[in-house]
Order: C-alpha cells, then structure tokens, then sequence
C-alpha cells in the first residue's frame, strides 16, 4: 500500500494505492496525513480500518491528480539558496534534480519517529515531468 493526496491542488484528500494497483479515498478514515494521523499508532490503526473499509472505499480513477501535501514554500531554506548550495560541492547541469524530500518531515511526525532505512523505497514526481523511484542502500564507506 502507498499513501497518497488525490485531487486538485488545495482540494486534496488522502488516499492509497492498495497492492493491486486500486487507488482508493480513504477520507472517512483520515482528513490528513500529518502528524496527528502518524502519532499514536495511526498507521496500524489505519491499516486495520483499511482490512475492513477497502470495498466500500471510494474508487478513484487512475487519471486522477496525484499531488503532494506540502509545497517548496514550506521549506526552510527556499530553492535559489539550495541550489547555491549544492553547487559548491558539484556542478550542476541543465535537467538536475534536487531532491529534497517534503518539507512536513513525514517520518518525524511518527511517534516514535520513524526513518528511511535499507530496503525502503522513495518514490517522488512532478506533473508532466516524470517520477523517480530510489531504494534505499545502507552506506558502506
């Protein structure tokens, strides 16, 4: 299962992707994914709701927009400073892409906080850009 935003932009509901490919609104259960819906085993607790409520969930079309639920202006050092940054220490070229991951933190919100380790995947893209999709790797030096 993938937790994922649907709909347009500052209309967004929390939805999912099951296994299957199904994406589905699972807005009776949640009104965000934030930290309130993280914190106090939200996850387990949406997991179950989820076992008993996937065939009465709302089915959302696959043309529906998929989006994000923060936004570079939320971010604390904003995309020219990033940019100067990085270029420091690499040359960046035309078509680079910085990742920087969502500003909200997703995994800080978690209590107890939970963080990428080996094995997880991060998937990230932008409308009519394209996706990317990285597996975490433990650093060997």
């Amino acid at each position: 299962m993938k937790l994922i935003r649907i709909g347009e932009s500052g209309g967004e509901r929390p939805g999912v992707i099951a296994d299957d490919g199904t994406r589905l609104d699972v807005s009776a259960f949640v009104a965000d994914y934030d930290e309130m819906f993280f914190a106090d085993d939200g996850l387990s607790r949406f997991e179950r709701w989820l076992k008993q409520n996937t065939a009465s969930a709302p089915r959302v079309a696959q043309s529906a927009r998929l989006g994000s639920p923060s936004s570079t202006s939320e971010m604390i050092f904003d995309v020219p400073y990033l940019v100067s940054y990085v270029s420091q220490f690499m040359t960046l070229l035309s078509g680079d892409i910085i990742s920087t991951g969502t500003p909200a933190g997703v995994g800080l919100g978690m209590k107890p906080p939970h963080y990428l380790k080996a094995g997880d995947v991060v998937e990230l893209g932008i409308d009519q850009f394209g996706e990317s999709r990285q597996t975490v790797v433990t650093w060997n030096p």
